[in-house]
Parts: structure tokens; C-alpha cells; sequence
């Protein structure tokens, strides 16, 4: 059997490309029953690839899931769905149990082609309020985790609660499909799985984890402005006396202190190491 990769759900623009033609290469309707195949049950084939172990139950919450989905809001009429073409892949890359059935009640709606029509719609109601903004913002909105959230949840609830705008349609749309695949695994996986990803052994679920994670998420974006900063101003930018003065700050604004600037920067390069997108080099 092949060897299972860690995580092998990894959007690739040249691949989708290339399997778009594919499709349209087999049959004249090939593509059109693929894309709505795909967009109709597509809840459904990311629980059975999570109980293969082939992805991760916060899939929808992805980096990768959001990049593809912007995708097919561009052409979601010729745009395949990639957790369908994964499972079908599934045999070839050694996930060789059979993937587990679905409830009849869990089933997903397959009446009519509601799905692509959400995304139509989505996208409209997006134009319609946001219209004038370009589609770069739009993509720089979603890319997740960033400088200020770690997951598709904090993004939607800082746009809505801080800033008071409406998420990105990709952002609302990985918000309904956490919530569609939570009761489409009828009690196999739980809200906290479906949206942060499973609990973190010694770490606890990620509501306990994210206050330390947010810590270093801050402190880490002092870094990046201050490196910007000492690169104009051509003067050396050291992470210590940087620590120390994010550590002093702390006790002042919430009366305490947590830990001591060496034991913060290990936590800080232990995280950085966790999210390398994220981190520049020092």
C-alpha cells in the first residue's frame, strides 16, 4: 500500500486547470454533471474523506479550501470540486477502507442546482455592496490564517464585530459549510473539530489555545512592522529588547505578567515553526 501522505488536500490553479479540460475532453456533459456532482454533495465527500484520515476535519477552514473556492466563484459553472475528485483518487493514494455512508436524513439536497446558484448569489450581493473594491482585496481578505486571525471564524467575527462589514463571500461560505458538515457527520464530529480542527493533546480544545496563539499572533506582527521600519530607517531591529518591551507593556496594560522574555521567544519560535507562511526568518 502507498505511503498516506500527511495532507494531500493541496489546491494547485494548473492541476484544476488541467482537470477542467480533462472533463471537457470525455463527454460534452461531462463537466457539467462533475461541477454539480461536486458543489451538490460536497459536505458529504469531505466526511468520508475525514474519517479515511485523508483530510482534516476543519478542511473548510483551510487555506487551501479558500484559495480553491475563489476559484470557482470566478467560473463556477466549469470549475470541478476537488474533494470530489479526491475521493475518487483515494484508492491510488492507499486510503483502501471504504469510505463510510451517509445517513439518509444527513443526505445533502440534491434537488435542482441550488448550490451554484448560492454562489451566485453570494457573489452578487458581494458586488452589490462591495462592488467597488478589487478582486486582489477581496483575495487578500482570505487569506487565513493572517497577521490578525488564525481561522475562518476570528476573520468572520472581526469583520462583522470590529470593523462592521460584511466577510467575503468565500468567508460566509466556509462558515455554512462547517456548519452543513458538522450535521452531515450526525454526531461523528463535533463544532470544535469542524471549525478549529481537533483538540490538541496537553493543549487542550482551541479556545484554550488560541489566547497563547493570539499572543504570539500580536507579538509577531510587532515584529514584522518594526523589521519594516528598521529597514527605512537602516538601523538594527534585535527580537529580545523587543520581547522585553511587548512583556513590559503586558504587566502595565493588564496589571501582570506571564513569562520571562527567553521563555516567550521559545514559545514565540515554537509557534513561528507552526506557522511558516506566517513567519519571515530572523
Amino acid at each position: 500500500m502507498a505511503e498516506k501522505p500527511a495532507n494531500w488536500y493541496l489546491f494547485d490553479s494548473d492541476l484544476l486547470a488541467q482537470r477542467r479540460e480533462d472533463l471537457k475532453n470525455e463527454s460534452d456533459d461531462a463537466l457539467e454533471e462533475a461541477v454539480m456532482d461536486g458543489n451538490q454533495c460536497e459536505t458529504h465527500y469531505a466526511f468520508q474523506l475525514i474519517a479515511l484520515g485523508a483530510v482534516e476535519p476543519n478542511v473548510f477552514g483551510s487555506s487551501e479550501w479558500l484559495a480553491e473556492v475563489q476559484e470557482r466563484f470566478k467560473r463556477p459553472d466549469d470549475t470541478p470540486v476537488q474533494l470530489s475528485l479526491l475521493l475518487d483518487a483515494a484508492p491510488a493514494l492507499g486510503f483502501t477502507e471504504d469510505p463510510p455512508e451517509i445517513e439518509p436524513e444527513t443526505e445533502p439536497n440534491l434537488v435542482g442546482n441550488g448550490p451554484q446558484e448560492a454562489l451566485s448569489g453570494l457573489n452578487e450581493q458581494w458586488n452589490t455592496l462591495r462592488g467597488g473594491q478589487s478582486h486582489e482585496l477581496r483575495e487578500l481578505m482570505n487569506k487565513v490564517p493572517n497577521f490578525h486571525n488564525l481561522t475562518t471564524a476570528q476573520a468572520f467575527m472581526n469583520n462583522v464585530l470590529e470593523f462592521g462589514e460584511y466577510p467575503t463571500p468565500e468567508i460566509l461560505l466556509a462558515i455554512a459549510k462547517a456548519f452543513e458538515l458538522y450535521f452531515v457527520a450526525a454526531g461523528a464530529l463535533t463544532l470544535e473539530e469542524v471549525f478549529f480542527g481537533r483538540p490538541v493533546k496537553r493543549a487542550g480544545n482551541f479556545a484554550k489555545r488560541s489566547k497563547r496563539e493570539q499572543r504570539y499572533l500580536i507579538f509577531h506582527d510587532t515584529v514584522r512592522r518594526e523589521r519594516a521600519i528598521s529597514e527605512v530607517l537602516e538601523k538594527p531591529c534585535a527580537l529580545q529588547p523587543m520581547a522585553e518591551y511587548f512583556l513590559r507593556q503586558e504587566r502595565e496594560d493588564f496589571g501582570k505578567g506571564y513569562t520571562d522574555s527567553d521563555t516567550f521567544l521559545r514559545g514565540y519560535r515554537e509557534w513561528k515553526a507552526k506557522h511558516p507562511d506566517l513567519a519571515p526568518d530572523d
